[in-house]
């Protein structure tokens, strides 16, 4: 089984990941789990390389590609119950953000399984950033550029973020849990349920 969680920054995606991980003895596959496309992605973006939206893309795209392939596609063909921390619609989101086609973007990650469960965690603009604070300037820089003030620039960021989230969460007929209306132990007693009954159908 596969389960994919994506949502923006602060929405309490790790957070629910440890706790269902422990619980129902799931296996974590983490964000960048290229150890080698990481160092070449720090590279590029303190030198300034990633400006370009296909080269950032595609350094995007060359991590989920490396770990679908050497990691979840091996773990899924022993049958191996996982958790993604963020899958293909975090990539889809990423590079719509950056000015990509839709088409393109799908058309890329067409190799990937679709999760058979599938969470979008929705969180307000404000709690996100009470939560996680505002990175620094080499992240919110490369979000829209129609603010100088930081809060400002990466709250727009942010808010064009989750709407395209919420969108595609529509399109692929996955779960959204708002984490503002719901607690921790809410949304876990949700996903229990779900995996509950996923095991039960199986």
């Amino acid at each position: 089984m596969l389960i994919s969680i994506d949502g923006i920054y602060g929405a309490g995606k790790s957070t629910l990941i440890r706790q269902l991980s422990s619980s129902f003895n799931l296996k974590i596959i983490p964000w960048n789990s290229c150890e080698e496309v990481h160092f070449y992605f720090s590279a590029m973006r303190k030198r300034g390389e990633l400006n370009d939206p296909l080269v950032y893309y595609m350094m995007l795209l060359n991590d989920f590609a490396f770990t679908y392939e050497r990691i979840v596609r091996p773990l899924i063909e022993q049958g191996i119950d996982i958790i993604m921390d963020r899958y293909f619609l975090s990539l889809i989101v990423r590079g719509e953000m950056r000015g990509l086609t839709p088409e393109f973007c799908k058309n890329a990650l067409s190799f990937a399984k679709n999760p058979d469960i599938s969470i979008v965690l929705d969180v307000s603009v404000n709690n996100a950033i009470a939560r996680r604070g505002i990175p620094d300037q080499s992240v919110w820089k490369i979000g829209l550029k129609s603010c100088t003030d930081q809060y400002n620039s990466y709250s727009d960021y942010l808010a064009v973020m989750r709407a395209k989230y919420l969108w595609y969460a529509k399109e692929t007929n996955s779960i959204v849990l708002n984490t503002d209306k719901l607690n921790c132990e809410d949304v876990f007693n949700y996903f229990s349920y779900l995996l509950k009954f996923q095991n039960s159908s199986r």
